[in-house]
């Protein structure tokens, strides 16, 4: 049985946010991609508190985003439409988990919230969520899993 047969699409940059944030990605019937989204924004979190571990959560990291991208072959991605992409979809979601925790990082360091380096952060915040929401548009759905022949 398909993980995801009724979602049509991989979900808009305000969801991938809404996952950081934690105010989605904890139940059943949310999309696969934003329990993911959530993971690594737990994950970069958890590399500023744990220095000793950062190998471990680096291999964590790209666990996650080799899921991604095999997901995204099986279930998002029409057999006609794959090419070698710039960035593959698992790594462009990480990059924009680690720039909106090191965002919030800098925003809760920071004295005065309008200094220019909170500025940058989510400057780059936004950038990379555009880009993300690029990536979406460049495989337009709706798509549906893929089904071979005898059910595998």
């Amino acid at each position: 049985m398909p993980i995801c047969s009724s979602q049509e699409s991989l979900p808009d940059w305000h969801q991938i946010l809404a996952a950081f944030r934690g105010e989605v990605g904890w139940s059943p019937g949310d999309h696969q991609i934003i329990k993911w989204a959530k993971a690594f924004a737990n994950l970069h979190r958890e590399r500023h508190l744990s220095a000793k571990r950062l190998a471990e959560i680096d291999c964590r990291r790209a666990e996650v985003a080799t899921l991604i991208d095999n997901w995204t072959e099986l279930y998002v991605v029409e057999p006609s439409r794959r090419r070698a992409p710039a960035q593959s979809v698992g790594a462009a979601l990480d990059a924009v988990a680690a720039a909106y925790v090191a965002a919030e990082y800098c925003l809760l360091a920071a004295k005065d919230v309008s200094t220019p380096s909170v500025h940058t952060a989510w400057q780059q915040v936004g950038d990379l969520a555009c880009r993300w929401n690029d990536l979406v548009a460049q495989n337009p759905g709706p798509w549906r899993p893929r089904i071979t022949e005898g059910g595998d």
